[in-house]
């Protein structure tokens, strides 16, 4: 009879534990300095293009799962006009930015911050090369 108990122990840990790998992890870790290194090319592609970063542009982010209510307010708290994705599974956060060297690594930095913070995925950002008004 002791036997079969610690067999059955051992078998619901067994199972317990098969479960547990399935269970996708749903913790979302956004590193803010990935998302500084990765921007360095692109401004270095708008300079060659002959764009000047010291000025405003339009620049657009995007956001996915975690919590959507929550990380919208906080942006629209920061200045974005904010909006849902088309698939209604991510936000997406607009705003005039000067793409310049301090607003990729403080910006890019809060904003995977923010995101860990609602645990959602800091999907990265464009930015117009011709800025409005521009001839």
């Amino acid at each position: 009879m002791r036997v079969n108990r610690l067999f059955l122990a051992l078998l619901v840990f067994i199972s317990a534990s098969c479960a547990a790998a399935e269970e996708p992890d749903k913790t979302v870790v956004n590193d803010p300095n990935a998302q500084s290194e990765m921007a360095v090319e692109t401004l270095q592609y708008f300079m060659q293009q002959g764009e000047d970063i010291s000025e405003a542009r339009h620049t657009i982010h995007y956001f996915y799962d975690g919590n959507h209510v929550g990380l919208l307010e906080a942006l629209k708290a920061r200045g974005y006009t904010v909006r849902p994705t088309v698939g209604d599974d991510g936000v997406v956060a607009e705003r005039m930015d000067v793409t310049d060297e301090k607003w990729r690594v403080e910006t890019l930095k809060a904003l995977s911050e923010l995101a860990n913070a609602y645990g959602s995925e800091y999907d990265g950002w464009e930015a117009a090369m011709t800025r409005q008004g521009r001839n």
